[in-house]
């Protein structure tokens, strides 16, 4: 795994970065020089260089996701919760959406973990799940020693035939056809959950839309994360 996350880390995202350095450079200086399609297609390249960047974080998150340590002290997971919609609140403007977090208990585990499962979750809401003047709700309860948070949105909703498999990697559900994504998501809060004896898992809102549920064990401050 250490390999595999220097390969990742060094090998892939140096040559990226330069390929989107010299093309940012291009479109800048030869932009009086160059047609509206030589333009383009260097914008392409740009773009995507910026994809391929974001996979190779996400997959560096997915890899890692086993290696940090967890907090003494249980985590706020709903200024958790709030500190992600603050720090998506463009993407949120621009998509027209409002993000409710509600009153969510709190949780020992790495707090670098739980941002990943509400951007991811929230994140892929605003994508896939809503339009418009929608809203989506950040919900929570705990049972005992387990905890549950719930994403809700009341967009198109996911087929019930790719529910079940739509938390692998580089699986793409179809309302995520033709939209930016890298497929890696999903799985990432998938393998969060599992850390801590829990899952993911979705379920159809009532009147139509989407509620991701995650589920994690509260982890007792003498436990190791394994």
């Amino acid at each position: 795994m250490e390999a595999f996350t220097y390969t990742v880390s060094h090998d892939l995202r140096s040559p990226l970065t330069v390929i989107l350095g010299y093309s940012e450079i291009l479109q800048k200086s030869l932009r009086d020089r160059l047609d509206k399609q030589e333009l383009s297609s260097l914008s392409a390249i740009y773009d995507s260089g910026i994809r391929m960047v974001e996979l190779v974080e996400d997959l560096l998150t997915l890899a890692k996701a086993g290696q940090i340590e967890g907090p003494a002290e249980p985590l706020d997971t709903a200024e958790v919760a709030n500190d992600v919609v603050c720090g998506l609140a463009d993407v949120i403007t621009q998509a027209g959406v409002s993000v409710a977090v509600g009153d969510l208990p709190t949780l020992r585990v790495p707090k670098t973990l739980l941002i990943q499962v509400f951007h991811n979750l929230i994140g892929n809401a605003i994508r896939y799940g809503c339009k418009p003047g929608d809203i989506i709700e950040v919900e929570g309860e705990r049972k005992g020693a387990r905890v549950r948070f719930y994403v809700r949105d009341y967009g198109p909703g996911v087929p019930a035939e790719e529910r079940g498999r739509i938390f692998e990697a580089f699986c793409r559900g179809t309302t995520g056809k033709g939209k930016k994504g890298t497929g890696i998501g999903l799985a990432t809060v998938q393998k969060i959950t599992r850390l801590f004896d829990g899952r993911a898992w979705v379920e159809e809102t009532p009147g139509g839309g989407s509620t991701f549920c995650v589920e994690m064990v509260d982890v007792p401050v003498s436990a190791p994360i394994k």
